[in-house]
C-alpha cells in the first residue's frame, strides 16, 4: 500500500514536533511573528482566493508548520489550496487537505532540514473557496490552531489574525488586498494542444474496505498538452478520501480529476501519475470508461495486482525475546528457499498511555529476501486509515501509523504491529533500523529495537564445532574467536572485545587480515554490543585478505560500547 502524501506529512511533522520536545533547548523568540488570513469579498456562485500570510518571520526561519484552518461551510465551499510564494519546493515540502467540511489542514516541512525553510514574509498558502450563500452576510476564516518550529526545531510562538469574507455586497470578487497568486479556474475552452490521443492506466491495491489507486495518464499525441482533466464514474459506492498530485471533485459516483500547477504539461509521449485513496463496501470493481479533455479513452485492462498467497512459515515463529520496557522487535522465523514467509513485527510492554503515532524503518538483505507485501497486525485499529506500509527501495521498508482520530484508535495492547511477507532465497537479518513513537499526549516514547532473522534451512552452515573458549586476558582486549569447520562449509568467526573500559568505546577502526588462499570472505555484520548498527557500524573487504571495520557512536553520547561481547561476526 502506498501512503498518501498528506498522511506521510502528518507522521513526519508529528515526529518533527516530537523531536522538538526531546531537544534541551529554549523556546525560540519570534517577536511579532503573525499568521493572518486576508480579508476579501465575493458574490454568490463565484470563486475567491483567500491568502494566508506570514509576517515578521523570525531570523532563524520556519522549518516546520502544522496549521488547522476553519471556515463556515454553510457559506463557503472549499475548492482547492496551493502553496504561496514563500514556500520552497512545494511538491515535496507542502501538503494541504480538507479534513472535513469546515476544516482544512495545512502542513509544511523542509524535507532537507537545512535549506528549504521559510525565510521571509509573504503568502504561505492560497485557499480557493466557492461562495454558496446568496445572502448579504460575512463569513470568518480562522487559523484555529497551529504549531511552528525553527531551524533548531525550537517551538515558535505566533499570533493569529482571522479574515472576514464579505459576501454579496457587490459584484466584485477582487480581494480587498490583491492576493499574490490569482485564482485559477478550469478554462471553459481547453488550452491549446489540450485535446489529443490519451490512454489511462488504473491500478489499485485493495484491502477489503479501502484501496490505494495509482492512475497514469499518457499523452500518445505528437504535441505537448498543457492542462488536463479526467472524468470517470465508479461502478460501485467507492468514495475518494484523499488524493495527491491532483485536485478532485466527486458527486455521487462521478469523479473529475484535474492537474495541479507542477504537472499540467504532459509532453508528447510522456505521462503523469496521480494517486488517491478510496473507501467502499461490497465489491471494488475498477472504472472502465475514462474521458480525458473531452476525448473518450480506452483504458485497456484496469489492473488489480494479483493476490499473493500468504504461505505460512516452514516452522512457527520462534519465541520472542525477553524484554523489559517498551520494545519493538522482529520475530525470527525459518523457511525453505523459494518459499514465502511472514515476518511479524511486534510491540511489547506498550505504555499505559498508548501509542498514537509511529514511524518505523525496516531494513533487510534484498539479495536474500524479496519483499512481497505488508499488512497491519492485530493491534492496529482501522488500518485502512491509520496504517501505511511501503517499500521505499530494495532493502528498505517504511511503516507509518497515526491514530487519525487523535483520540480513540491508538495502540493500547501488546501484539503484532505489522506482518511483512518475503520470498526467501537466503538467510537474512531483518532490522528495525530506526523508529519514533508518540503517546496519546504526543509525547515521545523511548523504545528498545530488536532485530530478527529469517533462517533458511540448509543455508548458512554452523561451525562443525562450537567456538573455543576465548583467551584469558587482562586489560582491554580485542580478539578473534577460534573456530573449526570443514572444507566447503561456511563458518562464522566472532571478533570480540573484553574488559571494555568504564568510559566505553565511542570509535573503533580495525583491520582484519586472513589467508585468502584458504578462506573466502562472504559477509560481515555487527555483533550484539553494537547499538544502532545501520548508522554506527561499517565493514568492507578492501581486497582479498584484508577486511576493514569502522565503528562510530553517531550520537557521540549514548550509543558507545559498555559491555564485553562480540563486536562483529564475519562469515568465511
Amino acid at each position: 500500500m502506498y501512503m498518501s502524501k498528506f498522511k506521510r506529512f502528518i507522521s513526519v511533522v508529528l515526529c518533527a514536533f516530537l523531536l522538538c520536545t526531546l531537544l534541551p533547548i529554549e523556546k525560540a523568540e519570534a517577536a511579532g511573528f503573525t499568521v493572518s488570513v486576508e480579508s476579501v469579498s465575493g458574490s454568490f456562485g463565484q470563486q475567491i482566493v483567500v491568502p494566508v500570510k506570514f509576517s515578521n518571520v523570525p531570523s532563524n526561519g520556519i522549518i516546520t508548520a502544522d496549521m488547522t484552518i476553519t471556515y463556515d461551510s454553510s457559506k463557503l465551499e472549499y475548492v482547492s489550496g496551493e502553496a504561496g510564494s514563500i514556500v520552497t519546493n512545494p511538491s515535496i515540502n507542502y501538503a494541504i487537505n480538507k479534513d472535513k467540511d469546515g476544516s482544512i489542514k495545512v502542513l509544511f516541512l523542509d524535507d532537507t532540514l537545512t535549506s528549504g525553510y521559510i525565510s521571509r514574509d509573504g503568502v504561505f498558502t492560497n485557499l480557493t473557496f466557492k461562495v454558496i450563500s446568496s445572502a448579504s452576510t460575512t463569513a470568518t476564516v480562522t487559523v484555529n490552531k497551529a504549531n511552528f518550529g525553527d531551524r533548531n526545531l525550537s517551538p515558535i510562538t505566533a499570533q493569529f489574525s482571522a479574515g472576514t469574507i464579505t459576501l454579496n455586497s457587490g459584484n466584485s470578487t477582487i480581494p480587498t488586498t490583491q492576493p499574490t497568486t490569482p485564482p485559477w479556474t478550469q478554462p471553459t475552452t481547453p488550452p491549446q494542444n489540450s485535446s489529443g490521443n490519451f490512454s489511462v492506466n488504473y491500478s489499485q491495491n485493495s484491502w477489503g474496505t479501502g484501496a490505494t489507486v495509482s492512475m497514469t495518464i499518457t499523452n500518445n499525441g505528437s504535441s505537448a498538452v498543457n492542462g488536463w482533466t479526467v472524468n470517470f464514474t465508479f461502478p460501485g459506492n467507492q468514495k475518494i478520501t484523499n488524493a495527491w498530485n491532483c485536485t478532485y471533485t466527486q458527486s455521487g459516483s462521478s469523479v473529475t480529476i484535474n492537474n495541479v500547477d507542477y504537472n499540467a504539461v504532459i509532453p508528447a509521449g510522456g505521462s503523469v501519475t496521480i494517486g488517491f485513496n478510496i473507501s467502499y463496501s461490497g465489491t471494488n470493481e475498477a472504472p472502465t470508461n475514462f474521458i480525458v479533455n473531452s476525448s473518450s479513452v480506452n483504458p485497456g485492462n484496469p489492473t488489480q495486482p494479483p493476490f499473493q498467497p500468504t504461505l505460512p512459515p516452514t516452522s512457527q515463529p520462534s519465541t520472542g525475546p525477553i524484554v523489559t520496557g517498551f520494545t519493538a522487535y522482529v520475530e525470527s522465523v525459518t523457511a525453505s528457499a523459494g518459499e514465502q514467509v511472514v515476518v511479524p513485527i511486534k510491540l511489547a510492554n506498550v505504555p499505559s498511555n498508548g501509542i498514537t503515532t509511529a514511524d518505523m524503518t525496516i531494513t533487510y538483505d534484498a539479495s536474500k529476501l524479496e519483499y512481497v507485501k505488508g499488512e497491519a497486525g492485530s493491534i492496529v485499529i482501522n488500518p485502512s486509515i491509520n496504517f501505511a506500509i511501503n517499500k521505499e527501495k530494495d532493502g528498505i521498508i517504511r511503516i507509518l501509523f497515526l491514530d487519525d482520530t487523535l483520540l480513540n484508535e491508538y495502540i493500547s495492547k501488546d501484539g503484532v504491529f505489522a506482518n511483512i511477507t518475503f520470498k526467501v532465497s537466503g538467510t537474512s537479518t531483518v532490522t528495525i533500523s530506526k523508529a519514533t513513537f508518540g503517546d496519546r499526549s504526543l509525547k515521545p516514547v523511548s523504545a528498545t529495537l530488536t532485530a530478527g532473522t529469517v533462517t533458511v534451512g540448509g543455508g548458512t552452515t554452523q561451525p562443525t564445532s562450537q567456538p573455543t573458549t576465548g583467551p584469558i586476558v587482562t586489560g582491554f582486549t580485542a580478539y578473534v574467536e577460534s573456530v573449526t569447520a570443514s572444507a566447503g562449509e561456511q563458518v562464522v568467526v566472532p571478533i570480540k572485545l573484553a574488559n571494555v573500559p568504564s568510559n566505553g568505546i565511542t570509535t573503533a577502526d580495525m583491520t582484519i587480515t586472513y589467508d585468502a588462499s584458504k578462506l573466502e570472505y562472504v559477509k560481515g555484520e555487527a555483533g550484539s554490543i553494537v547499538i544502532n548498527p545501520s548508522i554506527n557500524f561499517a565493514i568492507n573487504k578492501e581486497k582479498d585478505g584484508i577486511i576493514r571495520i569502522l565503528s562510530l557512536d553517531d550520537t557521540l553520547l549514548n550509543e558507545l560500547y559498555k559491555q564485553r561481547w562480540s563486536i562483529c561476526k564475519y562469515h568465511i
